[in-house]
Formats: C-alpha cells, sequence, structure tokens
C-alpha cells in the first residue's frame, strides 16, 4: 500500500504540476500547472531514450533534454521532442 502511496503522489507531480504528457505518437509535452508563485525542478526524468531536465519558476520555463536547453521562455504548453 506504501508503495502505491508513493507512486502516486510522484505522478501527481510529474504529470500534474510538472506538466509531462507523453502522447502515443512518441512526443512528449510540457503543459505545466503550478500554484502561483511557486517554483519546481525535474532532473532527469527519463523517456524514449531521452533525459528530460524542466526548471519552473514563476512566468519562466526553461526545458532540456540530453542536457541541450531546447526551450526557454514563459510557462506555457510546449513540445518537448
Amino acid at each position: 500500500a506504501n508503495v502505491v502511496a508513493g507512486l502516486t503522489g510522484a505522478e501527481a507531480v510529474l504529470y500534474g504540476l510538472a506538466g509531462l504528457d507523453p502522447r502515443p505518437d512518441g512526443s512528449l509535452w510540457l503543459d505545466p500547472q503550478l500554484p502561483p508563485g511557486r517554483s519546481l525542478t525535474l532532473r532527469g526524468y527519463r523517456l524514449r531514450g531521452h533525459r528530460v531536465t524542466v526548471h519552473l519558476q514563476p512566468g519562466r520555463c526553461t526545458v532540456e533534454v540530453d542536457g541541450r536547453q531546447t526551450y526557454r521562455g514563459p510557462v506555457r504548453r510546449v513540445r518537448v521532442f
């Protein structure tokens, strides 16, 4: 039961707050839903052979894929790859 509860919390952060949205076509989208004034950094999320890092701050977002910055700008829905 504790393992399930821990995984549920992780899913809430990954797919809710950080807004990671892996698609069946192989793409990964990001649609962050952070509460106002909050920050979040997600390092080393692995998907389909890529390692993704996301830095979310009030009004700013930075995305890195495999160590290369692929997006820097306002917090909004964005295709990661």
